[in-house]
């Protein structure tokens, strides 16, 4: 903590009467007749009995190394901050520290998780305190806290702050179209301009992610904002380069013009979120035959429609696009959610046990062997998301509900008789999952609450099954997704005895 200097000091901070003045200044006479050197020198300070305003603005003072961990791990899978030295001049002309303490939580969450609970205290408290600015720097705020907390586990939490943020959305204006231009901060930079658009996209994105891993929350933003402005490609954000933004209906017309410009891969995850959305809405109709196919015909024409090097999450420069590396989790997720009320696969169970998986009332809907191949289709599709040579928490956290889907996926379909797979394909492909949890468990708490959760499904699925595997115990079963093959007692994952 650093030292505590006079300037700091507002007189309006204080209310002295007059009664107060004489012991005020018997306490104080002793500094003030010292050298302002041998003051400033006096560290650290006491700041217990001090006003909250000045405990928070020694709290919220971000060093380098909090920076560069923030622009490192956080902002490449959120990107709606400022460019950093941006930021830096809207941290030196505004009063954020609100937005100081919400970088500092989450990055903290991000790299050293349990270490936030300072600045979240300090964060809780700003929020409380009803003469914050309601703007959209709040929004950022909110914004980054919600995923945050999401990153910790936190769910209900988290989804009350991202409410919160959406109410505040809402109140000031940020999904119209016109919003990101008008904005006094801005002081006619594009960069800033370009930072209100990623903010409402981003929180469009998280909001749709919250409601694949959350079975209480909704995507309150699907259907709004629609007029927004795309965001730009992030070699362009960083460079400050901001080209005349692009819209969903010229995205939407590309199919229909000889228009071979490339969007953004931030647009296409925005145009993966609103097929989410899509689904979503088949569900609240508990799966109406048609509005299932326009769904179905959504996630195939945005696959169809990627431009060809949108389709594989690396590039050319041989890095991975965490953009269209989210845009297709997000598809691939969308494809479980919809073919999985009507697959062959018996997924009932992981409804109760996977916070990661909305329940849906779908007695008596008929189950389709298409949607059963679709569904592991886009299961095999999201293992192979784990398979890039990069580390797992380079991603956001929110991939982990994905591959929750996915292992339920795969450990159901490995005891359905019907379905004929090579179970030790599967079985690779939930010790994958399984291992990709684990490992992501050690950054992020919620990463290994849903690999508790999966190993959860797999012991109530045991139970459920154990006419189909008649030789195995508990231990056995759980031993599928955590040791390898030549660990196997006589064969016991072999067709012949899973078939009976």
């Amino acid at each position: 903590m650093s030292p505590l200097t006079l300037d700091m000091v507002s007189p309006q901070q204080f209310n002295v009467n007059d009664t107060m003045l004489p012991n005020l200044l018997e306490d104080v006479t002793p500094y003030l007749e010292m050298p302002l050197g041998a003051l400033n020198a006096i560290a650290p300070w006491d700041l217990s009995g001090t006003p909250a305003d000045l405990q928070i603005m020694e709290a919220t003072s971000i060093n380098d190394e909090e920076l560069d961990i923030y622009y490192r791990s956080v902002q490449p899978a959120h990107p709606f901050l400022p460019p950093r030295a941006q930021l830096a001049l809207l941290f030196q002309r505004l009063d954020l520290q609100h937005l100081r303490l919400a970088i500092q939580y989450v990055t903290a969450t991000y790299r050293w998780p349990g270490s936030g609970s300072a600045p979240q205290q300090s964060l809780d408290a700003m929020l409380r305190d009803r003469r914050i600015k309601r703007d959209g720097f709040l929004v950022q705020t909110l914004l980054l806290y919600a995923i945050a907390l999401h990153c910790e586990g936190y769910k209900m939490r988290a989804v009350e702050i991202l409410n919160d943020a959406i109410d505040l959305a809402l109140e000031i204006g940020l999904p119209k179209s016109d919003f990101a231009t008008e904005q006094p901060c801005n002081d006619g930079s594009a960069v800033i301009a370009e930072s209100w658009r990623r903010t409402w996209w981003e929180l469009y994105v998280v909001d749709s992610l919250f409601a694949i891993s959350n079975q209480t929350s909704e995507f309150r933003c699907y259907g709004k904002g629609h007029d927004v402005p795309l965001p730009c490609t992030e070699v362009e954000y960083d460079s400050g380069m901001i080209p005349l933004p692009r819209t969903l209906g010229e995205l939407d017309e590309v199919a229909f013009t000889y228009d071979t410009s490339a969007f953004s891969s931030f647009a296409y995850r925005i145009d993966a979120a609103r097929v989410l959305g899509a689904v979503f809405t088949v569900a609240r109709t508990q799966h109406n035959a048609q509005a299932a196919n326009i769904a179905d015909v959504r996630i195939t024409n945005w696959i169809l429609h990627l431009p060809p090097g949108m389709r594989e999450c690396v590039g050319t420069n041989g890095k991975v696009d965490e953009m269209i590396f989210q845009a297709h989790m997000i598809i691939n997720s969308a494809t479980i959610q919809l073919h999985k009320p009507l697959s062959e696969l018996d997924l009932g169970i992981m409804e109760g046990t996977l916070a990661c998986v909305p329940a849906y009332d779908m007695t008596g809907s008929p189950a389709h062997s298409t949607s059963t191949a679709k569904l592991i289709h886009a299961a095999d599709k999201m293992d192979d998301l784990v398979t890039l040579h990069v580390p797992l928490n380079s991603h956001t956290h929110f991939f982990t509900c994905a591959l929750a889907l996915a292992a339920a996926s795969h450990l159901y379909a490995f005891i359905a008789p019907s379905l004929h797979r090579d179970r030790t394909a599967t079985k690779d492909r939930i010790r994958l999952c399984m291992g990709a949890l684990h490992t992501c468990g050690n950054t992020w708490p919620l990463a290994k609450q849903v690999c508790d959760q999966v190993k959860s499904v797999a012991v109530t699925l045991y139970h459920s099954q154990n006419t189909i595997l008649p030789r195995a115990s508990e231990a056995d079963f759980l031993r599928l997704i955590t040791e390898d093959e030549d660990t196997n007692d006589g064969g016991l994952w072999d067709t012949s005895i899973a078939s009976g």
